[in-house]
């Protein structure tokens, strides 16, 4: 996709949506007079939700710095490939809480939002926690 099909407003709200998540938050920051509708309707909007969609997407050739190591951060935390001081996986709730901000990055521009409820995330990662749960366990009995 070209740039040039987003005005300059536009671009800024994606690439303020790319790091934060929050599409009000995203709206302010651009210079968007009324926020919160302004943040809806963009994300409703093709070319900019193709733009996001874009470039979340993990490529070679181009990186978004801020955009990507968000994003590798709470994949990491959401898969436990991040240790704490006493080499922890993180807890459940902060698990939890890496999908639900994925999800907001993901699931909300590619036209397929689901409303999550929390005990939607905790089944989703549960089987892999139950392993966790398992290997602390081991750890501190020895």
């Amino acid at each position: 996709m070209r740039r040039s099909n987003l005005t300059e407003k536009q671009k800024r709200f994606a690439d303020y949506y790319i790091e934060t998540g929050n599409a009000t938050e995203s709206a302010r920051r651009a210079g968007y007079s009324c926020p919160e509708a302004s943040g809806k309707e963009n994300l409703q909007k093709p070319l900019v939700s193709s733009y996001i969609a874009e470039r979340v997407k993990p490529t070679e050739e181009k990186r978004i710095a801020t955009g990507d190591e968000v994003m590798e951060f709470f994949t990491a935390v959401m898969r436990g490939e991040i240790r704490d001081a006493f080499d922890l996986p993180p807890s459940l709730a902060d698990r939890k809480d890496a999908a639900k901000e994925l999800a907001k990055r993901t699931v909300d521009i590619t036209g397929k939002k689901e409303e999550y409820e929390d005990d939607n995330f905790i089944e989703a990662l549960k089987g892999d926690m139950e392993n966790t749960f398992e290997k602390a366990g081991e750890f501190i009995e020895t």
